[in-house]
């Protein structure tokens, strides 16, 4: 039986513009995977290590008083703080709900009061904050917190003893003039004989 020349030029033509759809539809696809590929390596090079913008700085801070330990750190994607305290990582209301130390947004810790005793001091130390992001992580400068007790009590000892070592010298050179003018008084007496150690040149002065 013959085949029928209308039939396949109708196929031909249904099969060819099938045929180029398909192509166009992989073509485009193709395009945007590798677009994809290309915005995502792009935005990964945007990336960046966290870095330090704001260190924290000493305290000095009554008991039971509020206080803030600043930190702020950027980076992409944005990094996570955390703080450490002589080398142990601290709890903020981020691990404890009921912790009186906060971790604020901005990455500082803000104390809701300070903690200080006799036999505990748990808020008293050398403190660091460490921002962590997939590319790194990046440390502060140390900052130290004081109890004010125990700083005024410094204080108050330093004074004590440079006031008590400005009192000697005084004394001291009152002494020394007033035994210089006694020697000469004594000497113009002719009424006892000078001690050796007084100098000729200093009973003339």
């Amino acid at each position: 039986m013959a085949a029928n020349p209308n039939r396949a030029r109708c196929t031909a033509v249904l099969a060819g513009p099938s045929l180029f759809l398909i192509i166009c539809v992989l073509w485009i696809l193709c395009t945007d995977s590798v677009g994809a590929q290309g915005q995502g390596s792009r935005l990964r090079q945007e990336d960046s290590p966290p870095r330090i913008v704001e260190h924290p700085s000493d305290l000095i801070v009554s008991k039971g008083e509020p206080a803030t330990l600043n930190c702020k750190a950027e980076g992409r994607p944005t990094p996570t703080v955390e703080w450490y305290k002589d080398g142990e990582r601290v709890e903020t209301d981020k691990d404890d709900p009921r912790s009186h130390r906060m971790l604020l947004p901005s990455g500082s810790l803000f104390f809701l009061r300070i903690v200080h005793g006799r036999r505990s001091k748990p808020d008293e130390g050398a403190y660091v904050c460490v921002a962590r992001n997939y590319l790194g992580e990046a440390v502060s400068r140390n900052a130290s917190l004081e109890v004010a007790y125990f700083s005024q009590r410094k204080t108050a000892h330093k004074k004590i003893g440079a006031n008590l070592k400005s009192t000697q010298v005084i004394i001291s050179e009152v002494l020394s003039i007033l035994s210089r003018v006694l020697a000469v008084y004594l000497r113009h007496k002719n009424s006892v004989i000078v001690p050796a150690h007084i100098k000729d040149e200093e009973i003339s002065t």
